[in-house]
């Protein structure tokens, strides 16, 4: 299992350094659908070392991060979807042999599929 969503289920927000790449871009999508505050979602890692730093050190905000997460249905936003809208884009690319920037937005889930 991915170590941020073992430590969301348990209340523990966390900063992610995202990147291209699909290993380190997808902490970043699960930040998201957390609703997790984008500070939290490092693009460098000056952002990153602030980010922790700011959690470390000021308690309060770390605390509301950590009841947002408690109150918040953490398997339902991370295991719970719809895969209609993936499949959505696979059958447009598939059938128009359209890339799949284009099918993405012919469905118009370019912005939900993440959510």
């Amino acid at each position: 299992m991915n170590g941020v969503v073992d430590a969301v289920r348990q209340g523990l927000p966390g900063v992610c350094l995202t990147g291209p790449e699909v290993h380190s871009h997808i902490d970043e999508g699960l930040f998201r659908r957390l609703r997790l505050p984008e500070e939290l979602i490092a693009t460098g890692y000056e952002a990153y070392i602030r980010a922790v730093l700011r959690l470390v050190e000021e308690h309060e905000w770390r605390e509301m991060l950590q009841h947002q997460l408690q109150d918040s249905d953490v398997e339902q936003v991370l295991f719970e979807g719809h895969p209609e809208k993936f499949a959505d884009v696979i059958s447009d690319v598939w059938q128009q042999h359209l890339p799949f920037d284009a099918a993405s937005e012919r469905v118009g889930t370019s912005q939900r599929l993440s959510s």
